[in-house]
C-alpha cells in the first residue's frame, strides 16, 4: 500500500478545539488584541471629543447669538432684567397690603410660606363666612352680583341671593326690598366689618405691594393667593353696593363702589399677567354698579365727579401692554431658571404632557429622560431668542397703545401667525427651539381685544358721569357729546375701535344710547348681539351703554 495515499482507517481523527468551534470566542480573541483595542480606543476618544466639541460649540454659539439679540432688544427699550418690572418698594404706612387686617396674607405671600400658616387659614375662613351663612339659610352660594350694563338689565335682589341648595326648602323673601335687606344682613353678620375696616385703610394707603421676590428660578410657581382675595373683596363690596342702591342708600353704595374700583387699582404695579385679568374683572364689576346708580339717578354731582375721575384715569390698553411686557420678562427669567436647574431638578418630563402627544408609556418616559440628558444646554439660548422674537413681533408690536385707534384685526392676525408658528408635535418643537415658547405664549393673543373692550367700558362710564352732571345742571342731556367740553369733559370721547367720536343718540323721552362700534369695527346702529346662552356676543354687534328710563 502506498503510504501517501491517505490515512489508515484505524487512525483517530483530531477533534476541533473550543476556539475553532465558537465564533464568539474567536471574535473576542481578535477583539482583545492590543492592535484592535488601540484602534477602538482611538475611535472612542475621537467620538467623545466630537461630542464634547459639539456641546461646547452649541453653548458658545447660543450664548453669542443670545447676547447679540439681547442687545437688539435693549436698543428698542425692551430690557430682559427682572428688576425693571419689580414693583417699587413702599413704606408700610402707605402700603395697603400691610393693612392690619391683611397681615396674615402679607406675611404668607411675601415670605412664600409653604404650607400657608394657621393665621392665613383663619383669614380665608373669614372670607368664606358669607358662603357658610348663606348655606345655613338654605342657599347654594354667597350673595353675588346680578344685572349687567351690557344687557341693560337691572340687578335683581332675588338673583343676588341665588338658587336654594339642592333639596333645601327656602321661603323666598316677601319682596325685592326684603331680599336686598337679606343680602346686606348676610354681609353685616360676616365680612361687612372687614370691608368697612379696609375701606378706611384704603383712604390712607393709596398703593399696594406684597413685596414678592420675582427674581427666582421658578417665577410661575410663586404663591399668589392675594389675587383671589382682591377679586373676592371687590365682588363682595360691589354686591353690597347693588343691594344698597336698591334700598336707596346711595352714600353707603358710593363707598362700596369706590372700594371695588380701588381694589382694581391695587393691581396696577403687579408684573404677573393674571393680575391684569383681575384688574379687568374688577373694573367691569365696578362699572356695573356705577351704571345702576346712574340709571336710578342716585349719584349726586360730587359723587359723579369722583367716579368720572376714576374712570378717566385708566388706560387699559397701556396697562395690557405693560402686563405683557412684564410677562415677557418673567418668562425669560423662567427659561433661565429652567436651564439652571436642568436636567436634574427639572426636565422635559416635569413640564407636563407627553412629547409625542400620546398618553404616557414606559417608552415615552424613557424617551423624555434620554432627551433631557442629551439636550445641549446651549439650545436654551435659542429657546430664549425664539421666545423673545415671538413675543415682541406678535404681541408687543401688534399694540397701538396711546394712539386714537386700536386695530384689532392686525392684532388678531399677528396672534394667529404666532399660533401657526408654534403648531406641531412637542418633540419637533424641541429641535426647532420653540418648546418653551409653545408652553408660555398660547392664550395671550386675545389680550388687546379684552383690553379694548374694558377701555371702552371705562370711557363710556366716564362719559355717562359727565352726561349726568350736565343733566343736573341743565335739566336735560346734551344733543351731542361735543357739548360736554370743556366744562364736563376735556375732550370729546373717542371710540378706540373706529378712531371716531363715540356714537350718541338722545330719544324723545329724554333717555340716551351711547356705543362703540365694537370688535367688528362696523356701526350696527347700537344693536347688541346675544349668543345662544343669553350672554352678550362680544365679537359681533356694538358695545352699547343704554340709559334706562327708570326702575
Amino acid at each position: 500500500m502506498n503510504p501517501t495515499s491517505g490515512s489508515s482507517p484505524s487512525q483517530p481523527v483530531m477533534a476541533r478545539s473550543i476556539y475553532q468551534r465558537s465564533w464568539t470566542l474567536r471574535f473576542c480573541r481578535w477583539l482583545f488584541t492590543r492592535r484592535v483595542l488601540g484602534r477602538l480606543l482611538c475611535v472612542a476618544l475621537t467620538l467623545a471629543t466630537l461630542v464634547v466639541l459639539f456641546y461646547v460649540e452649541e453653548k458658545v454659539r447660543g450664548r453669542w447669538a443670545w447676547n447679540r439679540y439681547r442687545q437688539t432688544l435693549e436698543k428698542q427699550g425692551l430690557s430682559v432684567d427682572i428688576k425693571t418690572v419689580m414693583p417699587p418698594a413702599l413704606a408700610p404706612e402707605v402700603n395697603f397690603a400691610r393693612s392690619p387686617a391683611l397681615k396674615s396674607v402679607y406675611d404668607n405671600v411675601s415670605q412664600q410660606k409653604r404650607p400657608l400658616d394657621r393665621e392665613y387659614e383663619k383669614f380665608q375662613a373669614r372670607l368664606d363666612e358669607p358662603q357658610k351663612l348663606a348655606a345655613t339659610l338654605g342657599y347654594a352660594y354667597a350673595p353675588g352680583m346680578s344685572g349687567s350694563w351690557r344687557k341693560s338689565a337691572w340687578p335683581d335682589p332675588y338673583k343676588m341671593l341665588g338658587e336654594p341648595k339642592k333639596g333645601a326648602k327656602v321661603e323666598p323673601p316677601s319682596s325685592p326690598e326684603k331680599a336686598a335687606e337679606l343680602v346686606l344682613d348676610i354681609y353685616r353678620r360676616t365680612t361687612g366689618p372687614l370691608l368697612d375696616e379696609l375701606q378706611v385703610e384704603a383712604q390712607k394707603r393709596r398703593h399696594s405691594n406684597f413685596d414678592i421676590n420675582y427674581d427666582t428660578d421658578e417665577p410661575f410657581s410663586l404663591l399668589l393667593p392675594y389675587l383671589a382675595h382682591t377679586k373676592g373683596l371687590g365682588q363682595q363690596s360691589a354686591t353690597r353696593a347693588a343691594a344698597e342702591l336698591y334700598l336707596k342708600q346711595p352714600e353707603a353704595a358710593f363707598r362700596d363702589t369706590l372700594f371695588c374700583l380701588y381694589m382694581s387699582e391695587t393691581m396696577k404695579d403687579d408684573p404677573i399677567f393674571i393680575s391684569f385679568l383681575v384688574f379687568v374683572a374688577l373694573r367691569e364689576i365696578g362699572i356695573n354698579v356705577a351704571w345702576y346708580g346712574l340709571g336710578t339717578r342716585q349719584w349726586n354731582a360730587s359723587q359723579l365727579a369722583q367716579l368720572q375721575t376714576r374712570f378717566e384715569a385708566v388706560d387699559v390698553v397701556a396697562r395690557a401692554r405693560q402686563a405683557l411686557n412684564a410677562e415677557r420678562i418673567l418668562g425669560q427669567r423662567g427659561i433661565e431658571g429652567f436651564a439652571r436647574q436642568y436636567p436634574h431638578k427639572v426636565n422635559f418630563s416635569t413640564l407636563g404632557g407627553s412629547l409625542d402627544g400620546e398618553p404616557y408609556s414606559v417608552e415615552n418616559i424613557l424617551l423624555e429622560k434620554c432627551l433631557s440628558y442629551l439636550y445641549p444646554k446651549g439650545w436654551f439660548y435659542f429657546e430664549s431668542i425664539n421666545y423673545q422674537r415671538l413675543f415682541v413681533n406678535h404681541l408687543l408690536q401688534s399694540s397701538l397703545a396711546g394712539q386714537t385707534r386700536l386695530d384689532l384685526k392686525a392684532s388678531d392676525a399677528a396672534a394667529e401667525e404666532m399660533s401657526e408658528e408654534l403648531k406641531g408635535q412637542p418633540i419637533a418643537s424641541i429641535f426647532k427651539h420653540r418648546f418653551l415658547s409653545s408652553m408660555l405664549l398660547p392664550g395671550l393673543g386675545k389680550v388687546y381685544s379684552r383690553a379694548a373692550n374694558n377701555q371702552m367700558a371705562n370711557t363710556m362710564a366716564a362719559t355717562a358721569c359727565a352726561l349726568e352732571r350736565f343733566r343736573i345742571d341743565h335739566g336735560q342731556y346734551p344733543p351731542q357729546l361735543a357739548d360736554l367740553t370743556p366744562k364736563y369733559l376735556k375732550q370729546t370721547p373717542m371710540d378706540l375701535l373706529s378712531g371716531e367720536p363715540l356714537k350718541y343718540k338722545v330719544d324723545s323721552e329724554g333717555a340716551y344710547v351711547m356705543y362703540s362700534v365694537g370688535r367688528n369695527g362696523v356701526d350696527d346702529g347700537g344693536n347688541v348681539v346675544f349668543n345662544t346662552s343669553g350672554g352678550v356676543n362680544q365679537e359681533e354687534g356694538d358695545w352699547v351703554w343704554k340709559f334706562p328710563a327708570g326702575r
